[in-house]
């Protein structure tokens, strides 16, 4: 199993929509992977970023070793410009070390979930905590069994504590099942639940806690159908599952990236090759506050690929997608910028390009003046993290990029 997600990582790499395990093989680009050939690796559809309390931002990746010896997690600190203070890594071992989400604890500093192989045969989910220079504090590895238990996204609870949702091949005959992990202020873990929806693979890419001290999950599954489906699941406050829904829209594959919880309801951003004018398209859903579909939109530049990595809502009660299209004729991929109305409807898209590699928005923050969106951009030597701020219209204000340097 381990060497078959290895290879998934290598073409998911090459396509930079996995954005987080580097083999490069510069043949294959973004226009030829569809999402069936990078689904396992959809987890990763951009690195995270928060905005900081100094009006900064923070950036976790993941990025070759120093030493060349697999993969190692990297936080970088920005200033309110996107400009670099510092950058630092983190390796546990001589495996892959992956970091897939990060965010500011109260206390100023730094928490970072993901995935590491390097303290065992198999992945682990990874949770770190930094102080607010980016030393490690300390770090915890979470295994259910002996299959791959990977991390996707964490976030702080209102116990001071976190909860990370993700995947696991641990407990199921076949397949995967939605992984979700409740851990106390120091990482130590107070439970974990895992849910399966039939014989196929069932995956948790994003989590929030709602109001109610319960938890809303956004990923995606094939154990309902031939093709795999977008998923919303609430649990309450110990995990226990409540509800689950699917979103199909036909035949192709439909892919949920993201979740965010509005005041009626829910937004998901992500992918799907079932519906619109080319062979992939951006995924926009909104339920009400029980996962039932208010609306589907699905938004297609032109005849090549486009996909949605990340959803807020924006001031005036629209909604903003960061994304990637190959559609612009550039002859790699850019990243997408789109805006909707309340009722998501286009009102614009902007592009941004970074060079002849392909460029992938993963994350996106509204600002009271604009947009900030966090993602990467392919280099000759690999790949780097970029920032981007717009103004409220998209128009680009700055942009900043980060090698890895410490």
């Amino acid at each position: 199993m381990r060497n078959n997600i290895k290879s998934l990582n290598r073409i998911a790499a090459i396509a930079l929509v996995a954005l987080a395990l580097a083999f490069a093989l510069p043949s294959i680009t973004l226009a030829t992977d569809s999402i069936s050939s990078v689904l396992d690796q959809s987890l990763e559809v951009g690195d995270s970023f928060q905005k900081t309390i100094d009006g900064g931002f923070i950036v976790v990746s993941t990025r070759e070793a120093k030493d060349a010896n697999g993969n190692d997690v990297w936080l970088t600190k920005t200033d309110d410009e996107g400009k670099e203070i510092w950058t630092k890594s983190y390796s546990f071992g001589p495996g892959e070390d992956d970091g897939a989400s990060v965010l500011q604890t109260k206390d100023g500093g730094y928490a970072v979930a993901g995935y590491t192989n390097s303290m065992d045969a198999t992945y682990d989910v990874l949770l770190m905590k930094t102080d607010s220079n980016g030393s490690e504090l300390w770090k915890k590895t979470f295994s259910l069994g002996s299959g791959n238990d990977v991390g996707a996204d964490v976030r702080a609870t209102d116990d001071g504590g976190f909860v990370i949702a993700g995947k696991t091949e641990s407990k199921s005959g076949s397949g995967s099942d939605v992984l979700l992990l409740k851990a106390d202020a120091e990482g130590s873990e107070l439970w974990n639940k895992t849910f399966s929806f039939g014989p196929g693979n069932d995956i948790g890419v994003s989590v929030l806690q709602n109001k109610d001290g319960g938890y809303t999950i956004a990923g995606y599954t094939n154990s309902t159908s031939s093709s795999y489906d977008a998923l919303l699941m609430k649990t309450d406050s110990s995990g226990n599952k409540l509800w689950n829904k699917t979103y199909s829209l036909g035949s192709g594959d439909d892919v949920s990236g993201d979740v965010r919880e509005i005041k009626d309801g829910y937004i998901m951003a992500g992918r799907t090759s079932s519906k619109g004018t080319g062979s992939e398209d951006v995924l926009f859903i909104k339920t009400d506050s029980s996962g039932n579909e208010i609306w589907t939109k699905t938004f297609s530049l032109g005849m090549g690929k486009e996909g949605g990595s990340s959803v807020q809502q924006s001031n005036d009660g629209g909604y903003v997608l960061a994304g990637f299209t190959d559609s612009t004729g550039t002859g790699s991929s850019d990243v997408l910028l789109l805006k909707t109305d309340a009722e998501g409807n286009e009102m614009w898209n902007k592009t941004f390009n970074f060079g002849s590699g392909n460029d992938i928005g993963g994350d996106i923050r509204s600002t009271d003046d604009g947009y900030v969106v966090a993602g990467v951009t392919a280099t000759d030597n690999g790949r780097d993290v970029i920032l981007i701020k717009t103004d409220l219209d998209g128009n680009e204000q700055w942009r900043n990029s980060f090698t890895g340097g410490e």
